[in-house]
């Protein structure tokens, strides 16, 4: 039996996090015969907008979605025929992350109309986002409700990044984490600097709690400590502002070095080359609702890794694994830091035993088994 699976809607070409995610999990799963992938990308502007080509292997088709009716309603014609199109003996429609555009319930409706299967891929829980804010809309509030009720009767299964989110979907859900590429266990280490280089990477959102991060980064320079932190990911120019503001007061300039957003190649190496990986978290329904992306990545490069205990985060390590702190604690972040860059027998340890646990439990071979296994049950 041949399996057709169309990953939408987002790209696993480039991008951020999630997108990296869902290309470990298709650089597995298309080594099986047997499966036959597509990229259905729907993108809000049209830049560098391609109608059909091929990355890597795998077939693109990138929509519009300019929020338009008349522009939405030629998208379903084009999805309609493009899943017509693609069709085998058993069709899969992935639909990764669902933010829930009203838009998207069409697609579905489209899907099922041409007898696919719909799984879902759900790394949040929509409620947990009302809590970003302070203030929601009634009306947002009652749409998110309506579409997470209409997510559950068009699903066909849901895998679920996160015990929390799983408990929403129940019986009709997997349990499936974060994921590393596996090409980084081959990258060898490059860097000759002396000074301990600690990494964070991602979003810089209030749930990663970076302004504490600095706080203690000015305690251990205040107190001599010698390293050097590197801060990768997506920022815009106003956060970056404020924190190069808080670079001059605290005097860190020398210490504190902004990446931006690397390609995949430069921020591989970066970890490769790094001592020390820290993923601190507030402790808030969002944060604990989902699972911190970077994590795998941190382990299998074999960096000692801090975190905070949030959500799913003690069920895959221990003590013997990483430093677990409390969410929102500067105390027990500095003295981990303390810890690691005075010790280097507790480095060597945390980064054995935690590249054993990333192989375990975030080995992307396994999971792309995985989701195989559970598309042909449904």
């Amino acid at each position: 039996m041949r399996i057709n699976i169309i990953f939408t809607p987002i790209s696993f070409s480039k991008g951020g996090a999630g997108c990296m995610r869902l290309k470990y999990l298709i650089n597995e799963i298309r080594n099986n015969n047997n499966i036959v992938i597509s990229n259905l990308i729907i993108h809000k502007n049209n830049n560098e907008l391609e109608e059909n080509y091929y990355y890597d292997n795998v077939r693109y088709k990138k929509l519009l979605n300019n929020n338009i009716i008349f522009g939405n309603l030629s998208n379903l014609v084009n999805i309609y025929k493009y899943l017509k199109f693609s069709k085998l003996d058993k069709n899969i429609l992935y639909f990764y992350d669902v933010n829930y555009n009203p838009f998207d319930i069409f697609i579905f409706i489209v899907a099922k109309m041409q007898g696919y299967k719909i799984v879902f891929d759900e790394i949040e829980l929509y409620y947990t986002k009302l809590f970003k804010t302070k203030e929601n809309s009634f009306f947002s509030i009652l749409v998110i409700s309506i579409n997470q009720y209409l997510l559950k009767i068009f699903s066909n299964h849901t895998f679920c990044i996160s015990i929390e989110i799983k408990k929403y979907f129940k019986n009709k859900s997997t349990l499936l984490p974060i994921s590393y590429d596996s090409n980084l266990i081959d990258l060898k280490r490059r860097s000759t600097n002396n000074e301990l280089t600690i990494v964070y990477s991602g979003s810089f959102a209030e749930k990663d709690n970076i302004t504490s991060l600095l706080v203690v980064c000015r305690n251990l320079m205040i107190n001599g400590y010698k390293f050097r932190l590197c801060l990768s990911g997506k920022i815009s120019e106003n956060q970056k502002n404020v924190y190069l503001n808080l670079l001059k007061d605290y005097e860190l300039n020398e210490c504190v070095f902004f990446m931006g957003f690397l390609d995949s190649t430069d921020y591989n190496q970066l970890l490769v080359d790094s001592d020390i990986c820290i993923v601190p978290r507030v402790n808030s329904k969002f944060a604990n609702a989902g699972f911190p992306f970077k994590l795998a990545e941190y382990l299998i490069t074999g960096n000692a890794v801090i975190i905070s205990k949030t959500g799913d985060v003690s069920n895959y390590l221990t003590s013997d694994d990483a430093i677990l702190i409390n969410p929102d604690s500067e105390i027990e972040l500095e003295k981990a830091l303390i810890d690691l860059i005075s010790n280097d027998k507790l480095r060597n340890k945390l980064s054995l035993n935690g590249k054993i646990k990333a192989k375990k439990y975030f080995n992307p071979t396994i999971q792309a088994n995985i989701i195989i296994e559970t598309i042909k049950s449904v």
